[in-house]
């Protein structure tokens, strides 16, 4: 009266051995892929630029971007003017770090939920 495995373990089993071919080893475990040994670096490859954190020159620029680009009064499509200026050669994240310093200093108003993009003063 031992203990006996029940029979579908068996068939589990018997199972593998026939899906698995001889000489490899069944493991249970996944090991994750191997993370590169630098530091992630954006899609331009600038490694200055990780991490979210832009350079201040670069937002600088953007921000003169948007003020020559956006006359006072005017209003357009948020997507439209980063297209233009990633364009132009801003990257898109100071772009968009640019907008943000702009509307908290209330130079750009957004509207209809960030879609849309008007200069105030």
């Amino acid at each position: 009266m031992g203990f006996e495995r029940p029979e579908h373990a068996a068939r589990a089993e018997e199972f593998l051995k026939r899906r698995i071919p001889s000489g490899r080893e069944y493991s249970h475990t996944h090991t994750p892929p191997s993370l590169p040994p630098s530091l992630p670096v954006d899609h331009s490859g600038d490694p200055t630029r990780n991490m979210g954190f832009e350079r201040p020159e670069h937002v600088a620029r953007a921000e003169e971007f948007l003020k020559r680009r956006i006359p006072l009064g005017s209003t357009t499509k948020t997507s439209r003017i980063q297209e233009e200026g990633t364009g132009q050669g801003y990257s898109h994240p100071a772009m968009v770090r640019a907008i943000s310093i702009l509307v908290r200093r209330g130079d750009l108003m957004e509207r209809d939920q960030g879609r849309v993009l008007k200069r105030v003063r």
